[in-house]
Parts: C-alpha cells; structure tokens; sequence
C-alpha cells in the first residue's frame, strides 16, 4: 500500500499504462511455496511505450522507490539502486539497456499476469498537478478455453496488448488513462474451420498495432477492412489457413465518446444506471424455434474460398463517467442468458464480476471458449 500511494501519481499524471494486485493478500498467495513462479515477486507492472520512456520511468521511479523494502526476483535485472526490475518480450524485437549488460528477455508474448481487482479504485480521485481527477480507464479480461474444447481458439486485445489463444489463470486488471484512443475487443475464431486462432490472433493484432489512429467511426470501418484483407491474404495459397475467419467486437474509448463496433456474432453490451443492453448488431439469422441462441453467422473477418467484403456495425455512444461495457464471445453469452449477465455486473465489478461470469459459464456447462473483457470509465 505505500508503494502505490508513493507511485500512483507518477503513472497516472504521465499517462502511463499500469497493472497491478489489488492488495496485500495476493502478494503473500503469489510468493507461497506452490505459487505458479510466473507471477511470483511481481506486484506492479508499468508498461511504458518503447525504450526511451523505459529509460526515464527506470530513473525517476528509482527515485521514488528507494529505500524502501521490494521483491528480489532472480530473473529480472535490477533497474539502479531501488528494487524494480525490466524485461522486455523475446519475441518483441526490443532489448533494454539492462537486457545488453547482461538481463534477460522472456520467452513467450507480454500476456498480462497475476490477480487484478478493485483495491485501487478508490484513488481514481487523487488529485493531479492542477487540482483535478485525473481520468482513468479500467480494463478487466479473462481468456478461458471453457470445458468442451481442446485448446482455445479466441483472441482479445486491449490497448498494445493481446491475449492469443492462451488461458488467463486470473483475471487480468489494465488500467489506461483516458484521452487517446483506447480498442478493447475479441476475435472468436471460427469453429470447424482450420486455424480459428490464426485468424483471431492477426486481427487483434493489427487492431493493437492500429489502436492510437482509431479515432472515429470511418477509421474503425477503414482498420476492419483492412484486418479482412489480411486474413484473406494470410490463407491464399496455405491449404493449413485456407477459409480461417473469425468475428470481432469491441469499443473504443474516446476522450468524450465510445466507438462500439462488430462483425459477426461477438457481443458488445452497456451496463449503465439506466439498465444492460446490447448495444452491437449480431450478424446471425433468428435462432430455431425453441431455441435462444444459433451458431450461424452471416459475416466474418475472412472464413470464405473467395475474398468479400464486410459491412462492419458501427456506432458511437456519449461517455460518462462510471460507464460500463462488456465485450465477449459467444463462449459466455450462449451458456449465460442476458439476465443473468445483467444481474452479476449489477453487483460485481472488476475482477470478481469477471469470476462470476466465468463462473457461470462454466457451471453451465462451459460449452466453448470464453473470452471476454469488462470496461469501466473512471467516476
């Protein structure tokens, strides 16, 4: 708790990207004995953009932290006097200036690790250099293969960073400050075709690569068309990717607005004073009879022998401050009826809401990959 509210400050006032544990608690499970040494030592993460800022976040929080007591993880090449560590992500093409004396790189993609919850929240209102709130939004994601299939085939971005086809063993808590263009979304690679993952793992990749420039409606319409020519592009003349596709959903936050936008049957709902509702268009046809839900979709991100063309859904809301949004796949919305959906984010939110709808996918049966993330806009 010192450390944050030494640090707090720093991050936010800087608008740099954070993650971190939501208390004292999950720290001491995290260093247990059993604990999964991924997320061991490790209890805030700062994510500046490129080397440069790393170099500068490295001095100045040195300033701030030293002194004062922190993990030591082997691993990770201590950054100055204080204790923080960097490290950069093997494949990410990027090495520090402590990874050249002699650091380390990690071997797998940054995903997002450890417990994340609602701790913090409480200093969305420290005050900033001119007196204000300092606005903030709050990104909570869980990525599940669910019980029913052999590996996962769903993606999901936020900000720069991707979940790809990998099981989150806690949901993951990102905060981002509010301004400059935020994509949340998820890609759900299409069931009984080949390499469902491919397809969803490259569009939300180019949606990261692209997220700062979305800023309106016809830019969003412009980076989904362009995420469909690289997934028809990926699978020409690979007999392995050929007729992969995946749908896409999602929003972008804006300074004063949000851009919520979709292709094919992911979901994107608002949970507001005012109810929870879905506010993305599915492109599927009426379900059977009988029946609340249908497989079918109408249009995807690739997933033809031929190229096409899509017609994304694209709408912009008002944002207020303590909006909420869900963006998910069809692994939580088909086992989970509307209802029930609305009554966990009515009294839960952040991590423990991200639980319970897991929780309720996979007590009713988890029939496909669950992937999906919760947006809060700071009060």
């Amino acid at each position: 708790m010192e450390i944050i509210a030494a640090v707090w400050d720093y991050w936010v006032l800087r608008r740099i990207p954070f993650k971190l544990l939501p208390g004292k608690d999950y720290p001491l499970l995290a260093d247990a004995k059993y604990a999964h040494r991924g997320s061991s030592g490790k209890f805030v993460t700062v994510c500046p953009a490129d080397e440069a800022p790393l170099r500068r976040v490295l001095t100045e929080l040195g300033q701030y932290l030293d002194g004062r007591p922190g993990p030591y993880i082997l691993s990770d090449p201590r950054a100055g006097g204080a204790d923080h560590r960097s490290r950069c992500p093997a494949g990410s093409g990027r090495r520090t200036a402590n990874d050249r004396a002699g650091g380390h790189a990690t071997g797998r993609p940054p995903v997002p690790g450890g417990a994340a919850g609602q701790w913090w929240g409480g200093r969305a209102f420290q005050r900033g250099e001119a007196g204000l709130p300092v606005p903030y939004t709050a990104v909570t994601a869980l990525s599940h293969p669910g019980l029913m299939r052999e590996h996962n085939e769903d993606s999901l971005v936020a900000g720069p960073w991707t979940l790809c086809g990998t099981v989150t063993e806690n949901p993951q808590t990102l905060v981002f400050p509010l301004g400059t263009p935020l994509v949340v979304a998820v890609a759900d690679g299409l069931g009984g075709q080949p390499a469902g993952e491919v397809a969803s793992s490259l569009v939300v990749r180019q949606l990261a690569a692209l997220g700062a420039s979305l800023d309106s409606e016809e830019a969003v319409r412009a980076a989904l068309a362009l995420c469909n020519r690289a997934v028809y592009s990926a699978a020409d003349g690979d007999p392995d990717l050929f007729t992969m596709g995946t749908t896409i959903a999602g929003v972008v936050v804006l300074a004063s607005s949000v851009l919520v936008f979709n292709v094919g049957d992911s979901k994107v709902f608002e949970a507001s004073p005012q109810g929870f509702g879905q506010v993305s268009v599915d492109d599927s046809p009426l379900p059977p009879p009988g029946r609340r839900t249908t497989s079918a979709v109408t249009q995807t991100l690739g997933g033809s022998s031929v190229f096409s063309t899509v017609t994304p859904h694209v709408t912009t809301r008002a944002l207020s401050a303590g909006d909420r949004y869900l963006v998910c796949t069809d692994g939580l919305t088909d086992p989970c009826p509307d209802e029930e959906i609305a009554g966990v984010l009515g009294e839960h939110d952040g991590a423990r809401a991200a639980f319970e709808l897991w929780k309720g996918a996979i007590e009713a049966g988890g029939p496909d990959n669950i992937t999906f993330a919760t947006v809060r806009v700071s009060a």
